[in-house]
């Protein structure tokens, strides 16, 4: 499906009638949709739509306006992909069709004293669509084209989320046509049976912590800027995740990558593969926890075999797959130093001392998903 989208910003809106009919005649338009978004929630929603941190009355925000503005979604039938330079000021793989037009029509609506701040906005590969459609209209390219009769032409609804979820099969649907995610563990009843207001949280690795974040509308619970723990309200409740993220040294750059790049679906979430997962769950286990739980244990010992798995068998398989072990950057993350003799930084012995200080040694050793 080679379905792609361009905004004309409100700011455009004086060019709106001639860029449309140049889209009509060079691809097919499936759908043009006027949206609204609430004036209070703008700065909000520009930011988690690109992804970065917008304040109100930003540079990018008075390049947009803050007045309805229109989407048009259509399909290439001939696309054609070659390298261009885009807005991240580097070559990226492109549809050059709708990347050139794109420019085009931002030509045609620069205003004269910034050159730099665009009011149009495309994308440029199917993935963005996947993320831009699923983040303005709640549903991915699929659902969008059979339902695409049944949407307005002018709708009032901020970004998916705004208020909160429906529930995590609605917060997960939309992680998965917008970002790339996998959950660690304790995966086997998500989204259906998990308890929303429990005081289980959910873990998962990502490749961008930013993006996530924004997408699941989620906010930082911790002052620590090394700690990765965010809220997200489903169900008027408050459910926890621990965002890890690749380059985090949860676990090796290199094993993350992989544990991405091989992630499947089940029940509507993506989860590692069952014989990575073992591995990554021995890991955890060992290197991860001051001691290892009686649930840990039953599981490895059904994954392994009773009294099979150990440092050994980790260590083969790291040394296998040229993995390695690796000190997290998330300091309230125990790291078991001494069963692979491994010397810490300094900077986590103070903060490990001062942390084990603070909450004393009773409540350190019984908070298990923070050590």
């Amino acid at each position: 499906m080679n379905l792609f989208l361009y905004i004309i910003w409100s700011t455009a809106y004086f060019k709106k009638k001639e860029i449309i009919e140049d889209i009509d005649k060079a691809f097919k338009i499936y759908k043009t949709v006027e949206i609204v978004w609430s004036k209070n929630k703008f700065a909000e929603n520009l930011s988690r739509f690109y992804g970065q941190k917008l304040p109100q009355n930003s540079f990018k925000e008075k390049a947009c306006g803050i007045a309805p503005f229109t989407v048009v979604i259509f399909e290439d039938e001939d696309p054609k992909y070659e390298m261009r330079k885009t807005s991240r000021g580097k070559e990226e793989w492109v549809n050059s069709r709708v990347f050139d037009k794109k420019m085009l029509y931002r030509e045609w609506t620069y205003p004269k004293e910034d050159r730099i701040h665009s009011r149009i906005h495309g994308t440029n590969t199917y993935e963005e669509t996947k993320h831009d459609l699923t983040l303005l209209l709640g549903m991915g390219p699929e659902d969008f084209v059979a339902e695409k009769t049944n949407i307005p032409d002018k709708i009032q609804r901020d970004i998916v989320g705004a208020t909160g979820w429906k529930s995590l099969e609605q917060l997960f649907y939309i992680l998965n046509q917008t970002c790339e995610y996998v959950v660690l563990r304790n995966f086997e009843g998500l989204p259906g049976s998990f308890h929303v207001g429990s005081h289980e949280d959910i873990d998962l690795l990502v490749s961008k912590f930013e993006d996530v974040l924004g997408v699941m509308n989620a906010r930082r619970v911790n002052r620590e800027k090394y700690r990765v723990q965010c809220a997200v309200e489903v169900c008027k409740q408050q459910v926890l995740f621990d965002l890890r993220y690749v380059g985090d040294s949860y676990y090796c750059t290199k094993w993350e990558k992989h544990i991405l790049e091989n992630r499947r679906l089940q029940n509507g979430v993506y989860v590692p593969m069952i014989e990575e997962y073992k591995y990554m769950l021995l890991y955890h286990a060992l290197i991860h926890k001051r001691a290892i739980a009686e649930d840990y244990i039953e599981r490895l010992s059904d994954m392994f075999g009773e009294n099979l798995w150990n440092i050994d068998v980790l260590n083969d398989y790291l040394k296998i797959n040229k993995y390695n072990y690796v000190e997290p950057l998330d300091y309230s993350v125990f790291f078991n130093a001494k069963i692979i003799n491994y010397k810490t930084s300094i900077r986590r012995k103070i903060i490990s001392n001062y942390r084990y200080l603070k909450f004393g040694v009773k409540k350190v050793l019984g908070m298990v998903h923070c050590w």
